[in-house]
């Protein structure tokens, strides 16, 4: 997947005990680079969502750097935070779980 500007890269996630995100871990946009781990909350996450910014999921290529293969893209479906087409409750497919 090709995708021109990403402000934050997702390589992992945790799920509360009812299913919901309760944050993720990844790789943000700073300038001409990423920054190193960071989390994000669910309500930022959503924030960044709402505000139209390029959230991805994906793997970081071994001795690159910043360089990642992007496997999907993130969207808000309703109040629910999803990187397929539908959803009715938070889900991020083939993003691991912390």
């Amino acid at each position: 997947m090709k995708i021109k500007k990403i402000d934050l890269m997702v390589d992992a996630v945790r799920y509360t005990a009812n299913g919901q995100i309760e944050f993720v871990r990844g790789f943000e946009k700073r300038g001409a680079t990423f920054s190193d781990n960071i989390i994000v909350s669910r309500d930022a996450l959503i924030v960044l969502l709402r505000n139209g910014k390029t959230v991805v999921s994906g793997d970081r290529k071994a001795y690159l750097g910043t360089t990642f293969d992007i496997q999907s893209q993130f969207k808000l479906v309703g109040e629910f935070v999803t990187n397929q087409a539908t959803a009715s409750s938070d889900t991020l497919v083939n993003v691991p779980q912390l």
